[in-house]
C-alpha cells in the first residue's frame, strides 16, 4: 500500500556528484564515503549500493551499527571503517568482520590487542592522534605508548591508517587553528613513521577540508555532506566557485500527490487562523 508521500534518490544526481568529487581530488586520493547518521537522512540500505555502484570503496560509519548496516547493503566487500563508538563486547565481531576502526585511546587499543589475541586475527586500526579539536584522538605520550603496544605485539594489528580530526575547516575564522592543526599531524606523523611503522592511509580532511586546504588531501579524504549534494558551509561554497553555478546535485528529493485542487478568492484567508491571506485570485493544491 503507497501513500500520497515518498521520500526519492536521484540516481543521475548522485552520479554527477561522485563523479565531479573524482575529478577534482584525482586519482591517486581515495574518497571514504561518510554515510554515518542512517546516511545523513538519505538512508544506509537504499544509498549505499548506489555509491557502490559508482566505484565507491570505502566507507565511513559512526558506531557498530552502522559498519553492520553498510556491510550488509552491499554486494562485495569494501573496505568499511567505525570512527567513533564500539561497545567492549562488540570489538571481537568487529575484529572477525574485518571491519576497520579508530584507536583514539590506549583502552581501546588494550582492549583490541586482547581480543585480536583471542580470536587469531588482525585488528585493522587506524590510529587518530589529538591536534587541537580536543575532542578524541591520541596525545603524543600516548601515541608513543601505543607504538609500544603495537611494535611488541607483531602480527595483532594491522596500521590501515593515521588520522585527525579538523576543527571547522568550512569557515575562515578557524584558519589558523587548522594550519596549527595540520603542522602537529605531520609531526605526529614522523614519529609514528621513524618508529617503523607506516601506515597504508593518511587521512585528515572532510568535505571542507578537501577543497578549502587541498594539501591536506594526503591518501584518502572522508567526504560526507559534499557527496549528497550539499557544501560544508556557504563560505566553502564561494570559496570554490566565486559564485559561478553549484557543480553539485541535490539527491535526496520529496513526491506527492495531489488530493484536490481548489481556486480562492483575492481577500480569503486559507487553512487554520489567519496566517495565510489570498492577495490575490488563487488556486490551491
Amino acid at each position: 500500500m503507497q501513500g500520497s508521500s515518498f521520500i526519492t534518490l536521484k540516481r543521475e544526481a548522485l552520479q554527477n556528484n561522485i563523479r565531479f568529487l573524482k575529478k577534482k581530488l584525482g586519482n591517486h586520493v581515495r574518497i571514504s564515503s561518510v554515510v554515518k547518521a542512517n546516511a545523513y537522512g538519505h538512508g544506509i540500505e537504499q544509498i549505499v549500493p548506489m555509491f557502490e555502484e559508482e566505484g565507491i570503496n570505502h566507507f565511513s560509519v559512526f558506531d557498530f551499527g552502522e559498519a553492520v548496516r553498510v556491510q550488509n547493503s552491499l554486494k562485495n566487500d569494501k573496505d568499511i571503517m567505525i570512527m567513533g563508538w564500539i561497545s567492549d563486547e562488540n570489538v571481537v565481531e568487529t575484529i572477525k568482520r574485518g571491519i576497520e576502526f579508530y584507536i583514539f585511546n590506549i583502552n581501546r587499543l588494550n582492549i583490541a590487542l586482547q581480543a585480536a589475541s583471542e580470536i587469531g586475527i588482525k585488528a585493522k586500526i587506524h590510529l587518530e592522534v589529538e591536534t587541537g579539536m580536543n575532542r578524541s584522538g591520541l596525545t603524543i605520550k600516548e601515541l608513543e605508548e601505543a607504538i609500544s603496544i603495537i611494535k611488541k605485539n607483531p602480527g595483532i594489528f594491522e596500521v590501515k591508517g593515521f588520522c585527525t580530526h579538523l576543527a571547522g575547516a568550512e569557515s575562515i575564522s578557524n584558519h589558523v587553528r587548522i594550519q596549527k592543526q595540520l603542522k602537529t599531524y605531520h609531526k605526529l606523523h614522523r614519529v609514528l613513521e621513524n618508529s617503523g611503522i607506516i601506515p597504508e592511509y593518511r587521512h585528515i580532511a572532510n568535505s571542507a577540508a578537501a577543497f578549502v586546504y587541498p594539501k591536506s588531501r594526503l591518501d584518502m579524504v572522508r567526504i560526507g555532506i559534499m557527496q549528497y549534494g550539499f557544501w560544508s558551509s556557504i563560505e566553502t561554497f564561494l570559496r570554490y566557485t566565486h559564485h559561478e553555478k553549484d557543480p553539485l546535485r541535490r539527491i535526496l528529493g520529496w513526491r506527492s500527490q495531489i488530493m484536490s485542487i481548489k481556486e480562492v478568492n483575492k481577500g480569503e484567508f486559507v487553512g487554520y487562523g489567519i496566517s495565510f491571506l489570498a492577495q490575490a485570485n488563487i488556486k490551491t493544491a
